[in-house]
């Protein structure tokens, strides 16, 4: 089995990780979006994993919601993950499982005091 991960401290400590250009950066349609860098835990097939998503600059982020979808069959993942905010622009995404090999596209809405910007980066789990 493939398997995609990025290696991370034991907690993901914030010196290591904080926009340095090390982390995944997230794609926005907005010109105006912040830039956002992911962390992926070890991705294994029907396994739970995490994610640490991390925004860059001096924007206070009222929520962070993140799904994933697969769009070559038009469906999502079979469980919601639990966002846990820790402090200063980043949260770890908790309870992602892809239980399908396959292209997911993770989505990620960011909501600041200029509204909500999506975010999407599309991977790849074999």
């Amino acid at each position: 089995m493939k398997r995609l991960a990025f290696v991370l401290g034991a907690l993901w400590p914030m010196s290591a990780l904080a926009c340095d250009g090390t982390g995944l950066p997230l794609t926005s349609l907005d010109q105006n979006a912040p830039r956002v860098e992911m962390f992926l835990d070890d991705m294994q097939l029907a396994q739970p994993f995490s994610v640490k998503v991390v925004v860059c600059g001096d924007r206070i982020i009222q929520k962070l919601m993140v799904d994933a979808i697969m769009p070559a069959h038009q469906h999502g993942m079979n469980y919601t993950p639990t966002v846990v905010d820790l402090g200063e622009g980043a949260f770890r995404v908790d309870g992602m499982l892809f239980h399908m090999p396959g292209v997911w596209e993770i989505q990620m809405d960011l909501y600041d005091q200029a509204g909500v910007t999506r975010y999407t980066q599309t991977t790849e789990l074999q």
